[in-house]
């Protein structure tokens, strides 16, 4: 997203010895975070913004101090951008960190009044949330598919030339994996395309779909990330946190990390690390012999080893698991016969 000319979300930057993650608000830069190809963190660094924060009139009331400096420095400064106060020598008594976070709250309220952002998407409360939820995500559960009733795979397909999207869900008996129930759900697309913030694009048609099930899954598999997320939170672990149901991320490509792709062998069931931000993150999974690999991730309450341990067993036949290709199909002949357009 674009706000007159400056970025508004999460941009991925690829170099060719580094990987960067830059965050925007209103133009701002509120959070940047690089890693070498190995995925080893070399930068990071936040404006610490909770919910509480976005009520700027009482961040003010609360702050007098700090805005008197910032407003000062606003009326002297003569470089490009406010935020360069920080590297131009605060008093002793000022906290860097508290600045910068002043410069935020001060800059986004002049754009607000300033009428710079109607025509834009405000990011932050959806970003705040995803922080929210992140922290209730539980990622050390032993499962195994023989101690599960029912296992369930969950797609979403747009048309965007109709503006409609569909949420599907199927659900499978976990012991002879044949079809027990499906659900879906055909709406308008009510979210924007935002890098970063896409599971709020596509959870609720399959939130909607799961209301209308009968069945409670054990598990779901998404064709989404879980915590291989640049904020650790992909569609996955978001459904999985809403829901309090188990969820496994099981996707077609890559989002963030690094992998060794030379250690990565050909054969059905290899796998090596994901690794982000220092640590892994996921797994890189080859769920058929000699097709490219699939990307696993810990969605919600349940760990990555047996995240890995279940997505072999589902890839049965192809490269992604029943769950998700059934889901797929579903979702394709509902935007089929409904709009005459396929998935895209």
């Amino acid at each position: 997203m674009y706000s007159n000319g400056d970025y508004n979300g999460y941009h991925i930057h690829r170099y060719e010895s580094a990987v960067a993650l830059v965050v925007y608000d209103m133009g701002q830069e509120i959070e940047s975070l690089s890693c070498d190809l190995k995925g080893n963190i070399r930068d990071h660094s936040r404006i610490d913004i909770k919910r509480e924060d976005l009520d700027l009139d009482r961040y003010f009331d609360e702050n007098q101090e700090l805005l008197a400096f910032v407003t000062e420095i606003d009326g002297q400064q003569r470089w490009s951008g406010l935020m360069d106060i920080i590297c131009c020598g605060l008093p002793k008594e000022m906290n860097c960190d508290d600045v910068m976070k002043m410069v935020w709250a001060y800059e986004r309220k002049n754009m607000i009044e300033g009428g710079l952002y109607e025509d834009d998407f405000d990011i932050m409360p959806y970003y705040i949330r995803q922080d929210e939820l992140k922290e209730k995500i539980i990622s050390d559960v032993d499962l195994e598919l023989n101690d599960l009733d029912w296992i369930a795979g969950c797609d979403v397909g747009y048309s965007e030339e109709t503006d409609q999207m569909v949420g599907a869900i199927v659900v499978f008996d976990a012991k002879t994996m044949k079809t027990v129930e499906s659900a879906t759900h055909q709406m308008k697309i009510s979210f924007p395309y935002i890098p970063g913030l896409f599971s709020y694009r596509e959870i609720p048609p399959i939130l909607h779909a799961f209301e209308k099930l009968k069945i409670r899954p054990d598990l779901i598999v998404c064709d989404a990330h879980g915590i291989s997320h640049p904020r650790g939170i992909g569609m996955a672990s978001h459904l999985g946190v809403m829901l309090d149901i188990p969820t496994i991320g099981c996707a077609k490509k890559r989002l963030i990390g690094a992998y060794d792709k030379s250690a990565l062998k050909v054969e059905k069931g290899h796998s090596v690390p994901l690794r982000w931000n220092s640590r892994d993150v996921g797994a890189v999974l080859r769920s058929r012999a000699d097709v490219k690999p699939v990307f696993v991730s810990i969605g919600h309450k349940i760990n990555l080893e047996s995240s890995i341990a279940i997505i072999l067993e589902l890839c049965q036949k192809y490269r992604l698991p029943e769950t998700t290709r059934h889901a797929d199909r579903l979702v394709n002949q509902i935007l089929k016969s409904r709009t005459g357009i396929e998935d895209i």
